[in-house]
C-alpha cells in the first residue's frame, strides 16, 4: 500500500450523483479498492491509495470510449479508444476552482503506477 492515503469529500453532492459501483464495466476490476462504502454513504468521504484508478478525462476522450455508464480502469479505457492515454487527455486540477472531478487528477494524489504514468 502507498505511503499516503488521501481523503476526498463528496459533501454537497448527493450519493445518487456518484457511480458508487466503481468496478470497471469492461473487466470488473475494482478501481477504488480502498473505499469503505459504509463510510462513503455516511460521510461522503473516501480514501484514495496506490491501488486506485480514479481519474477524469476530457469529454472527447470519454466520448471516444463510447460514453460508458460507469467506471473504466485505465487499461480498458485505452482499449476502447485504441491508444495509450496521454497527460493532455486528463484535465489539470486547479486548486482555485472547486471542481471535484478534475481534482481526481491532482498529481499529488496516489494512484496505480500505470495511471500515474499516463496522467504525467
Amino acid at each position: 500500500m502507498g505511503e499516503t492515503a488521501f481523503k476526498l469529500s463528496a459533501r454537497g453532492r448527493k450519493i445518487a450523483d456518484w457511480d458508487i459501483d466503481w468496478n470497471c464495466v469492461d473487466c470488473g476490476t475494482n478501481t477504488v479498492p480502498s473505499v469503505d462504502m459504509a463510510e462513503f454513504e455516511r460521510s461522503g468521504a473516501f480514501t484514495l491509495d496506490d491501488r486506485c484508478e480514479v481519474y477524469w478525462v476530457r469529454k472527447h476522450v470519454w466520448h471516444l470510449a463510447g460514453n460508458p455508464k460507469g467506471s473504466l480502469c485505465i487499461g480498458c479505457l485505452e482499449a476502447r479508444i485504441g491508444r495509450r492515454t496521454k497527460p493532455k487527455d486528463f484535465p489539470r486540477y486547479d486548486p482555485h476552482i472547486q471542481n471535484i472531478d478534475a481534482a481526481l487528477n491532482d498529481p499529488s494524489w496516489p494512484a496505480t503506477p500505470r495511471l500515474l504514468a499516463r496522467r504525467g
